[in-house]
C-alpha cells in the first residue's frame, strides 16, 4: 500500500533516472491513495505498469483503475525513441484508452465556445505522435453520454444524452 500526499518531497529526477537505468521494470496491483492539498482523496489501483529500456527505444505500458463509484479504467502504451538525456530529440508514439471516464473527477474543466462541461461520462481512444517537441498528429475515437454544459450567458443548461466522434488533427 502506497500513501502519497501532495506535500511529499519526491525526487522525481532521481526516480526517473533509476527507472530508465533498468532494462525491465514493472509493478502489479498497487493501491494508491492520493490526498491533495485541497479536495477529496483520489484512490486508484495500478493493475500493471511496465517499462522496457532497450538502448534507444523505451516502452511504457499500463492499466490503472480509478476506484470511484463507477470504476474508470485507463489503459496506455507509449514507445519513446531516442536518447532520454536529449529529450528535445525524442520521438513518441502513444496510445490511451479511457473507459467510463467521469468528468467529475477533474476539478477544473476548460470552456468550449462559452460553455463549461459540468458532468458527463466518456469512453474512447487517443493515438498521438510526438516529434521535434510538438504533436505531429493526434486522433481520437470517443463516445460521450449524459453531458451537462452550462453557459454564463445562457442561464439554462444544455443537456446532451449521447455523442460520438472521430477527430483527427495534423499540423500543415
Amino acid at each position: 500500500k502506497l500513501e502519497l500526499n501532495s506535500s511529499d518531497a519526491l525526487d522525481n529526477k532521481l526516480l526517473a533516472d533509476w527507472v530508465v537505468s533498468q532494462k525491465y521494470f514493472g509493478v502489479k496491483n498497487v493501491l494508491v491513495n492520493y490526498y491533495p492539498y485541497k479536495g477529496n482523496k483520489l484512490s486508484f489501483r495500478i493493475d500493471h505498469l511496465n517499462f522496457a529500456n532497450l538502448r534507444q527505444r523505451h516502452n511504457i505500458s499500463g492499466l490503472v483503475t480509478l476506484l470511484q463509484p463507477i470504476k474508470m479504467n485507463i489503459r496506455f502504451a507509449a514507445i519513446l525513441k531516442g536518447d532520454l538525456q536529449k529529450y528535445k530529440q525524442i520521438k513518441i508514439k502513444a496510445y490511451l484508452r479511457l473507459n467510463n471516464f467521469q468528468t467529475s473527477t477533474i476539478p477544473t474543466l476548460p470552456e468550449f465556445y462559452g460553455y463549461k462541461l459540468k458532468q458527463g461520462l466518456f469512453s474512447g481512444q487517443i493515438w498521438l505522435d510526438w516529434e521535434n517537441q510538438h504533436i505531429s498528429s493526434i486522433q481520437s475515437l470517443f463516445k460521450a453520454s449524459d453531458l451537462k454544459l452550462v453557459s454564463k450567458v445562457v442561464k439554462k443548461p444544455l443537456f446532451i444524452s449521447k455523442a460520438s466522434g472521430n477527430i483527427f488533427w495534423k499540423p500543415l
